[in-house]
């Protein structure tokens, strides 16, 4: 989980700021991160792995905008989804007991 999810995004963002930096030829630009409603959920008992990933990634977000932003010409933002019913498994509530 960690893997995809977090250094994935990481190795990304890290060939993206090569490429869009200013100081390198680049134009500028913005990565957009993409996290979830889970990290700050929790979801505790079910995906909390997933969770802690996103919280990451969040972590990870607001780093990068403030490293890249005055020097590069890019920028970083993250994207929040929220809980989403699927078959594949149970709802997940703000409200669930641990």
């Amino acid at each position: 989980m960690f893997d995809t999810n977090v250094i994935g995004s990481m190795v990304c963002a890290r060939e993206a700021v090569r490429r869009m930096s200013t100081l390198y030829g680049g134009a500028g630009g913005a990565i957009v991160n993409l996290s979830s409603v889970a990290a700050t959920l929790g979801s505790a008992g079910l995906y909390v792995d997933y969770a802690a990933s996103k919280g990451a990634i969040d972590t990870f977000t607001i780093g990068l905008a403030r490293e890249v932003a005055c020097t590069s010409g890019a920028t970083a933002c993250g994207l929040h989804s929220g809980p989403t019913a699927m078959s594949c498994r149970p709802c997940v509530s703000r409200h669930t007991c641990v």
